[in-house]
C-alpha cells in the first residue's frame, strides 16, 4: 500500500486578507469597475458598524465598572447589617438576662 502526498498548497491565513484588501483597493480606484458605488456604500456601512461596536464596548466597560462598584457597596452594606445584627442580639441578650433577675428580686 502506497501513500501519495497531495499537492495541496496551504494559503497563509495572514496573507489572504491582505490580498483581498489589495484587490478591493484596485477595484475602488478603477473608474470602469461596475460595482464601485456599491463597494463605497459597503465601506460606509462598515465604518458605521465599527463606530457602533466601539460605542458598545465603551458601554460594556462602563456597565462592568458600575456592577463592580455596586458589588462593593453591597458587601459594605452586608457587613454593616451583620454588625448591627450582632449588636442587636447582644443588647437583646443582656435585656433577657436582666429581665429574669428583676423578676426574682421582686
Amino acid at each position: 500500500m502506497k501513500f501519495l502526498k497531495g499537492s495541496h498548497k496551504q494559503v497563509n491565513k495572514e496573507m489572504l486578507p491582505q490580498v483581498i484588501n489589495r484587490i478591493f483597493s484596485v477595484c475602488k480606484t478603477d473608474k470602469n469597475f461596475p460595482l464601485r458605488e456599491q463597494i463605497g456604500y459597503i465601506d460606509k456601512e462598515i465604518l458605521t458598524l465599527k463606530e457602533k461596536i466601539i460605542k458598545q464596548n465603551l458601554l460594556f466597560k462602563q456597565s462592568k465598572k458600575l456592577t463592580h462598584n455596586l458589588h462593593e457597596r453591597l458587601n459594605i452594606l452586608e457587613d454593616r447589617n451583620g454588625n448591627l445584627k450582632e449588636t442587636l442580639i447582644e443588647s437583646l441578650g443582656s435585656e433577657l438576662w436582666l429581665s429574669p433577675k428583676q423578676t426574682m428580686q421582686t
